[in-house]
């Protein structure tokens, strides 16, 4: 009994773990491109001596990065400028971008210095 029982622990954490795949992991410096997205939410950070940052929360309906494809994900943008409303909405372009990926939240961190 103790090894039937033992069996069905170690199918259970075969069966639903996700190696590689939760928290939050940096996957380095990406390429690609993100489009038809939704504003979720826009904020703007000031900074004592140096320009500010705008944040925007988007929900895109396809990235692609570095070749891989992430459908209806959220994407938290970071960039110098302050982005302009069509530019985050239809299509935003990622070059060189540091970029983490929030697995268990399904969102991506990038900087767009713009």
């Amino acid at each position: 009994m103790k090894k039937l029982g033992l069996g069905v622990f170690l199918l259970g954490i075969l069966a639903f773990a996700r190696p590689g795949e939760v928290g939050k992991k940096y996957i380095g410096e990406t390429n690609g491109y993100c489009q038809k997205g939704i504003i979720l939410k826009k904020w703007k950070i000031e900074r004592k001596y140096t320009s500010p940052i705008t944040k925007a929360r988007v929900k895109y309906e396809i990235c692609r990065l570095n070749e891989l494809r992430y459908r209806n994900i959220i994407a938290e943008l970071e960039g110098r400028d302050v982005f302009q409303n069509s530019e985050l909405k239809n299509y935003i372009e990622i070059v060189n971008s540091p970029t983490t990926v929030d697995y268990d939240r399904r969102i991506l961190y990038l900087r767009i210095w713009n």
